[in-house]
């Protein structure tokens, strides 16, 4: 028996092995995975974060879930992020910073716990693409530049992962 077939055997009825990848802002995940492309609506968000990050997380949230339930053949899953990310990163961030007003975080974090507690959205494995902010800036300036990296949101996002840096 050759090791894949004991790999699909041993996954066959199993939950699918999944992985997230994570990673700060313009390290190029997406390129890695180029999954959300066809969510145009994203750049919403980033002129008017306190307007828009309620509805824009739950947006992603929404699609999070729909990758984190995805049933799949495969015995592994890979994803570009996570609920996890989104609860513990940009949530929390945002919030910390005063962009999501205190009634928006709540209903989020209720969400959370909800779907922690309710639905199978375990990782087995964690990738995370650790860039310096230095190599992000010359990426983005070399490529054609990321739409959200110029924005307040994106900076103070960025500064903020550069300090605990």
């Amino acid at each position: 028996m050759t090791s894949n077939v004991k790999f699909n055997k041993y996954f066959a009825n199993c939950q699918p092995f999944t992985v997230l990848i994570e990673g700060n802002i313009g390290s190029r995940k997406t390129t890695f995975l180029d999954h959300f492309k066809q969510f145009e609506d994203q750049g919403l968000m980033y002129p008017q974060p306190d307007k828009w990050a309620m509805p824009f997380q739950s947006y992603v949230n929404s699609t999070m879930l729909q990758s984190h339930t995805m049933q799949t053949d495969k015995p592994i899953k890979l994803m570009q992020r996570s609920l996890h990310s989104s609860k513990y990163c940009f949530v929390e961030n945002m919030y910390k910073n005063n962009l999501m007003e205190p009634a928006m975080y709540h209903i989020l974090q209720e969400w959370y716990k909800f779907i922690e507690e309710s639905i199978h959205i375990r990782a087995d494995l964690i990738g995370y693409y650790a860039v310096d902010n230095t190599t992000i800036v010359y990426l983005t300036d070399k490529e054609q530049p990321h739409p959200t990296n110029s924005d307040s949101y994106a900076q103070a996002l960025q500064k903020a992962v550069y300090l605990k840096d």
